[in-house]
């Protein structure tokens, strides 16, 4: 499983709307890249927003089996 973390930058925003991020976690790095985005754009700061620039770092990290069992134990 894929955790994608996104920092981004939105020059065309006021100063305190500019910098956002978003999480988003799938089997397979593009379903967590979309995730993350997919989060990233929910932010009621971005809401009914006309966005021509966004300046992002995307980080990828692998989750590891010992996070999946808790969750799973956690769900049980």
């Amino acid at each position: 499983m894929k955790i994608a973390f996104i920092e981004a930058a939105f020059p065309e925003l006021a100063s305190p709307k500019m910098y956002q991020s978003g999480r988003g976690e799938g089997g397979t790095m593009k379903v967590a890249i979309r995730n993350a985005v997919s989060n990233l754009l929910k932010n009621r700061a971005l809401a009914h927003k006309r966005i021509g620039v966004i300046k992002c770092t995307i980080t990828i990290s692998e989750k590891s089996d010992a996070q999946i069992t808790e969750e799973v134990n956690a769900e049980a």
